[in-house]
């Protein structure tokens, strides 16, 4: 693969690396591959730090609570991946802040870091979803953990609905 990293091109990059990111052999159960995905997903968003890498993270969460859900595994499980890949879209929320507020006013002819530096929309992440990922970013860690603790006490799937 060839050019720049897109956040919309992460499955693919996702396929791409079965030994980064999927299980090391294929055991046949969609469930035990499942649980070593949500695994996979977890230590790769601890270490992301650019919006491809997040990106990679949330495609996996999102991947493994897929699986979890064909393998019923259980609403734990789903809810486990589930709150991983909405981890990385607060993460990437996160970074998109970062990046709105460096852009503020308009770039100087000289200043190559504001000319050269990309948009969300240049990384594949699409406006609403730039907003969406903002706003939950702004979400206090002890109100998004308040939420997840209610979501599973009423054994409801956990989404972004709510964050």
């Amino acid at each position: 693969m060839t050019g720049p990293l897109l956040f919309g091109d992460v499955m693919h990059i996702v396929d791409a690396h079965p030994l980064d990111f999927y299980p090391d052999e294929e055991t046949g159960d969609e469930g035990n591959d499942a649980l070593v995905l949500i695994d996979k997903a977890r230590a790769f968003l601890a270490r992301a730090e650019t919006l491809p890498e997040i990106g990679h993270a949330r495609a996996v969460a999102e991947r493994a609570r897929e699986w979890a859900q064909r393998a019923k595994l259980g609403r734990a499980a789903e809810n486990h991946a589930a709150r991983i890949r909405i981890e990385a879209e607060r993460k990437a929320g996160e970074l998109l802040s970062e990046m709105d507020r460096e852009r503020g006013g308009r770039p100087k002819p000289s200043d190559e870091s504001m000319v050269s530096r990309p948009r969300p929309v240049d990384l594949g992440v699409s406006a609403q979803q730039s907003s969406d990922w903002q706003r939950m970013a702004n979400v206090p860690d002890e109100d998004f953990e308040a939420h997840v603790q209610e979501v599973q006490r009423k054994g409801d799937a956990l989404t972004t609905k709510g964050v």
